[in-house]
């Protein structure tokens, strides 16, 4: 059985073994734009990548952080919270991806209280525009494709690291 991975780069991973060396901007954006947020149970599709480029526009000089919140879920994929709470090996796994992602990115973490509460606003704003509840206001909240998500998450990583890719 193997215990790797291959990116969309074409990059082989262990995904419970992350380095720096193995992270890659491009994986992370493509990755995220093709995973729907709330495992799919919306009623349009919503990218992660859309989420995390929403996060990082609230999040000030964290901005970076933001926007690189949920990078593990590109090599781990997403696991709901109630499952992922359960699950101590996944948590530790996420961990070590996260380490990974910030010291290739030149970050202390990925995670503050800054960045938590933009992301719970997030899912606040989410529960109430993409979930079902009868009458969806996409007015408010609009889906886009993920060729447009990953575009859109390259773009803001650009902005923020003055970085070209």
């Amino acid at each position: 059985m193997s215990t790797t991975i291959t990116t969309f780069i074409g990059r082989e991973v262990d995904p419970l073994n992350l380095t720096a060396a193995d992270i890659d901007i491009r994986d992370i954006a493509h990755a995220l734009a093709l995973l729907c947020r709330f495992n799919g149970h919306c009623a349009r599709f919503y990218s992660v990548a859309q989420h995390s480029v929403w996060v990082s526009r609230q999040c000030g000089d964290e901005a970076l952080i933001g926007l690189l919140h949920d990078a593990a879920e590109a090599y781990l994929g997403d696991i709901p919270t109630p499952v992922k709470h359960r699950l101590p090996a996944f948590k530790t796994a996420e961990e070590k991806a996260e380490q990974a992602i910030a010291a290739r990115f030149g970050l202390q973490e990925l995670g503050s209280l800054r960045v938590k509460a933009a992301d719970a606003e997030a899912l606040g704003l989410e529960k109430r525009h993409l979930l079902h509840s009868g009458e969806a206001d996409w007015a408010h909240l609009a889906c886009e494709t993920w060729e447009i998500a990953e575009r859109n998450f390259l773009t803001r990583f650009e902005e923020l690291t003055r970085a070209h890719i």
